[in-house]
């Protein structure tokens, strides 16, 4: 095809023809959620600029789109749309001599301010706040994800522990571990989503929904943070709540403190790296003291201490679970002496802590047992005070001395 046919057949091409080949060659390669705002977009867009033709337009044709007295950070969302569909048509496709969008004045808008979001605020919003706003408050908190990942989260992306989001950046599935906080949201989308594919819908219940789109559920943001405002507070936004999240998450989770630390119910995690932390501080001797102990002392928490740390777990020989002695054998058939490790019954009912021993000095009262640490309620580590530590270590010393070897 020489230049002058080309030159003719761009002169004449509509704003339509160049949203029917974007959406059939560009919208493919994007993320769903972005496809599914994108056309929404463009629909609005064909009903202003559709049968136009694309390279007579001028920044004056833009003056009624772009005049409204509300939603002027949309048009521009709209604008930037429009602006990247005919970037596609001018410089993959040659379809455009210029973009005109370059041209378009935009709507000024408010900088946006930051700021720390307490757990006072949330609750305050979540007391005022929709059903759908609260599940999407919720959700937002507790896994940290972006607005559109918890707009697109669907039901085939969760687990029974754990729901699985895709980082687009890097190309790969992101796992959130489900505590029962976050089960207890989903449970309450469940219900509400009825028979739709998408955990957050516009649905009524038993009826099939739709996903929010960003401009929907920032509506009904909005509308309450209205209401929160009347009430006499001060206003924040999603991206607020995320740094929330961000920062919440991203630090560790269980910052191991010098006297102990507290653990909310249901974060097992947390729970396991607290003690595991606490575990491997001894160099030479570990002693643990439960009388409901069963196999996961030895599975899940002797492999964080360690080599070459004696390991001695000291429980009830009536209330210890059958699972102990064979999980200990095991252990033994595997480690041998390069990390011992010993299993001795205190006679029924002698024991009532549950405690761990470090090095013969240092003496941690744990207030539930290992296998269900947190599970279901909170629990704490604490560290007991040297003279009651003496007291406490002198009188194991004797019980595991009568204790029964398994």
């Amino acid at each position: 095809m020489n230049i002058a046919v080309r030159r003719k057949e761009r002169r004449f091409r509509t704003v339509n023809e160049i949203f029917d080949r974007y959406i059939d060659e560009v919208l493919p390669e994007l993320a769903e959620y972005t496809r599914r705002d994108y056309l929404r977009i463009i629909k609005i867009l064909r009903g202003y600029f559709g049968t136009k033709i694309a390279s007579s337009l001028v920044p004056a044709d833009f003056q009624e789109f772009m005049s409204v007295s509300a939603g002027k950070a949309r048009r521009n969302d709209m604008l930037k749309v429009l602006s990247s569909v005919f970037s596609r048509a001018e410089r993959e496709w040659q379809w455009l001599d210029h973009n005109v969008c370059y041209s378009v004045r935009r709507h000024k808008t408010k900088k946006r301010q930051s700021r720390n979001v307490s757990d006072e605020d949330i609750r305050g919003v979540l007391s005022m706040a929709s059903a759908t706003v609260q599940n999407f408050l919720k959700l937002s908190l507790m896994t940290g994800r972006k607005q559109e990942d918890i707009l697109g989260l669907r039901w085939s992306q969760v687990n029974p522990k754990e729901i699985l989001f895709r980082d687009p950046g890097k190309r790969q599935k992101v796992s959130v571990a489900i505590t029962p906080e976050l089960q207890a949201v989903l449970d309450n989308c469940r219900v509400r989503s009825g028979k739709s594919e998408y955990v957050i819908t516009t649905a009524a219940r038993t009826k099939h929904g739709k996903p929010y789109t960003g401009y929907g559920i920032r509506a009904l943001w909005q509308r309450t943070m209205r209401e929160w405002e009347a009430s006499g507070n001060n206003r924040f936004t999603f991206f607020d709540v995320r740094a929330k999240a961000s920062k919440q998450l991203a630090r560790p989770p269980v910052p191991f403190v010098s006297e102990g630390v507290f653990i909310s119910a249901g974060a097992v995690l947390d729970a396991y790296t607290a003690i595991g932390k606490l575990l491997s501080t001894a160099k030479v001797d570990l002693l643990i003291v439960d009388p409901y102990m069963d196999e996961k002392a030895v599975t899940e928490f002797s492999p964080l201490v360690n080599s070459g740390v004696s390991i001695r777990l000291l429980a009830d020989a009536q209330h210890r679970k059958a699972t102990l002695a064979p999980a200990a054998i095991r252990w033994a058939a595997q480690y041998g002496p390069g990390h011992p490790l010993e299993v001795r019954l205190a006679p029924a009912r002698s024991l009532h802590d549950r405690l761990v021993a470090i090095d013969d000095k240092e003496v941690w009262i744990l207030t539930q047992s290992l296998n269900a640490f947190a599970a279901r309620a909170p629990a704490s580590i604490v560290r007991v005070d040297p003279e009651t530590a003496d007291l406490k270590l002198a009188a194991y010393k004797g019980l595991w001395q009568g204790a029964q070897l398994i």
